[in-house]
This record gives structure tokens, C-alpha cells and sequence, in this order.
């Protein structure tokens, strides 16, 4: 029995020996260690610098759409906004745009639904006057007029502005037929 447990150590003292590195071991670990951290942080380095570029293509394009959208090139926004990544084309300031130059062409059903978008993605629009006039006035254009009247009307409790309240009563005043149902 003695014998036996000599074996047993010896035999758990080689199984330690293998477990447990020497120096040379502990070395070949950690330099094996350092080259792998330093791999994986040059390939998350690359990824990360392509996923800038891309950021930085889709802010170009948006910014090249929103120029054109201000000097009034409707129809060439609306192409610039479509070239957007997906992830980027439905924010809610591209699709804001977007709507602006549907409604700026005359195109009130698209522009209709890219408001509806754009208040999908961002509900604080539900706060902006210029957005609900816009929105309100699309949807007059589309006969909607019960809906337009409910947008129209949130406009006023919101505008800080003296023109936009004569707008949107304006409007107003033409859907007030179509709600007593006089037309």
C-alpha cells in the first residue's frame, strides 16, 4: 500500500507538472496571449474604421439631398434620400425631408406617408407646428378632413409664430364646409 501511494504522488506530481507551465511555458502563454489580443483588436480596429466610412458616406448623400431639397430641387432630393442605407434613410430627419419634397412637388400621397414615418420614428413632431401644419395641409390636399383639422388645430396650441397660425386657419376655414356637411 505504501508503494501505491509513492505511485500515486509521482504519478500526481508529473500530472502538476503538466498543468502547472514552467517559465518557459508561462512565457510561450503570455506571448501567445498578447499576439491574440493584439489580432483582435487590429481586425475590430478595421471594422471599426469601415463602419465610419459608411457613417460618413450616408451624411454626405443625406447632407448633398438636404442642399438640393433647400434650393428647391425636389425631384433630385428625393433620388439623393433614396441612395441612403436603409438604417440612415429611415431617420426621421431624411424621412422628414423626404415628405417635405413630395409635398413641395404636389405628390401629397407619398408625402402623407412619409410624415407618417417621420412621426412614427420621432413623436416628439407632435410638438412641432411646422410639422403639423405641413402634415395637416397634405392631408387636406388627400380630403382627408378630419384628420387634417385634428392636425391643423394641434398646430395653433404649439406655434410661437404669427404666420403659421393664419396658415393653418386658412385651412381651417376650408374644411369647416366639408365638416358641417355642406360639400
Amino acid at each position: 500500500m505504501g508503494k501505491k501511494n509513492i505511485s500515486d504522488k509521482k504519478q500526481a506530481e508529473g500530472l502538476f507538472r503538466i498543468i502547472t507551465p514552467t517559465g518557459r511555458g508561462r512565457n510561450l502563454i503570455f506571448i501567445t496571449a498578447v499576439i491574440l489580443t493584439i489580432i483582435i483588436i487590429a481586425a475590430l480596429s478595421s471594422l471599426a474604421e469601415k463602419q465610419d466610412q459608411h457613417f460618413v458616406q450616408n451624411l454626405q448623400l443625406y447632407q448633398k439631398g438636404k442642399g438640393l431639397a433647400e434650393h428647391g430641387h425636389y425631384k433630385e432630393a428625393i433620388d439623393v434620400f433614396s441612395q441612403l442605407d436603409p438604417g440612415f434613410r429611415d431617420g426621421y430627419r431624411a424621412l422628414y425631408l423626404t415628405a417635405f419634397c413630395y409635398g413641395s412637388l404636389k405628390e401629397y400621397e407619398p408625402a402623407a406617408r412619409y410624415m407618417q414615418k417621420a412621426q412614427d420614428s420621432f413623436p416628439l413632431f407632435l410638438e412641432d407646428p411646422y410639422f403639423l401644419l405641413e402634415y395637416g395641409e397634405y392631408l387636406y390636399h388627400l380630403g382627408d378632413y378630419e384628420k387634417s383639422s385634428m392636425y391643423l388645430n394641434q398646430s395653433l396650441k404649439f406655434s410661437r409664430d404669427q404666420e403659421l397660425p393664419v396658415k393653418a386657419q386658412q385651412l381651417l376655414n376650408k374644411i369647416e364646409p366639408y365638416d358641417r356637411g355642406e360639400q
